[in-house]
């Protein structure tokens, strides 16, 4: 009964189409019944996910006490404690899984207004009691955290990868690259973006060129890692750090950015706001709603460079790529 009566407070957003335009349509076993106007479906309270048998506002409250840091075990206690149930700690992980690769395909291929300066810094996070390099590129003015690559190694390769992970992320290229000074990002960067983008050093935290935004962030997401299960191999860990990037750019508000989430600050604030709007999608809703995203704000073309999708070595040279492009939108570093 408890279930039941939290159900009939809940919004009613349609579990097939997600719209909102719904009637009231009877009752069922205790239940409120709703039928949906554009898609003349009906369905009960608890805005029920197609094939779950736990409503989403449930699941997505789960998911957003996993990234504001609690333990599987202290997510399984309040379900139990609020809910009278208690899911495994395998199903909440399949919820974060499941409902972040949605987010994904919600967003994948995107491309965001970012600003011309991109701070870029790597940490070591634990995967299965072994170091694993964690590559973070944000945007400095609208703090949109634009690529979050985990890799063995810290070298050119991996570099190129998340800065290219990035630069398809945003429509604009940067004009300026921060870093900590790692030799493989002179490289990375020129291979992806070309002689155009300026490479500047930190110089430590006290002077006037450092990295200290990128720093905190760091800090961050080290401190949610500490809890985060599903860290065991590479594939899930990567999962579990995309969604922070999820959680990080469109449900979290920024006090440097006056309450306002990254997303908003880029001025998209409306694919999501909570982990509740993520869990409400299903496939076909996800397709109609990036087709609606696409189609509202015109995203730009990803930037392109002409080394941009070919591998170091091969095709046409650094250089003669660079002297190519001469008066026309990237110009040679002398």
């Amino acid at each position: 009964m408890q279930q039941n009566a939290l159900s009939d407070t809940l919004t009613a957003i349609c579990p097939t189409c997600s719209e909102s335009d719904v009637i009231k349509y009877g009752h069922r076993d205790g239940k409120q019944l709703y039928w949906c106007k554009p898609c003349r479906k009906k369905f009960a309270a608890g805005q029920l996910v197609p094939h779950r048998k736990i409503g989403s506002n449930i699941v997505g409250d789960a998911i957003a006490n996993y990234y504001a840091g609690m333990s599987y075990r202290d997510i399984i206690d309040e379900i139990q404690r609020e809910q009278g149930f208690s899911p495994s700690p395998a199903t909440v992980y399949e919820w974060v899984r499941d409902y972040v690769n949605r987010a994904e395909r919600l967003t994948d291929g995107l491309r965001f207004r970012t600003g011309d300066t991109w701070v870029v810094d790597e940490m070591v996070v634990k995967i299965d009691g072994r170091n694993v390099w964690l590559w973070n590129v944000m945007d400095a003015k609208s703090r949109f955290l634009l690529s979050t690559h985990l890799s063995f190694q810290r070298n050119v390769a991996e570099a190129e990868r998340a800065i290219r992970m990035a630069a398809k992320r945003s429509a604009l290229a940067p004009k300026v690259i921060k870093t900590d000074g790692l030799l493989s990002y002179q490289e990375g960067i020129d291979r992806v973006l070309g002689g155009n983008t300026k490479h500047v050093v930190s110089l430590g935290m006290r002077h006037t060129i450092n990295n200290n935004l990128i720093e905190r962030l760091n800090g961050t997401v080290r401190e949610r890692t500490k809890v985060m299960r599903g860290m065991e191999t590479k594939p899930t860990a990567q999962t579990v750090i995309d969604g922070f990037r999820i959680y990080y750019n469109f449900m979290r508000p920024h006090q440097s950015l006056r309450g306002k989430t990254p997303a908003e600050a880029v001025g998209v604030g409306n694919v999501f706001r909570s982990w509740r709007d993520v869990a409400r999608l299903h496939d076909r809703s996800v397709e109609q709603k990036r087709a609606q995203l696409l189609n509202e704000h015109r995203f730009t073309p990803p930037i392109e460079h002409p080394r941009m999708f070919k591998k170091h070595g091969q095709g046409v040279s650094l250089r003669d790529s660079r002297m190519a492009n001469v008066g026309r939108r990237f110009r040679p570093r002398v």
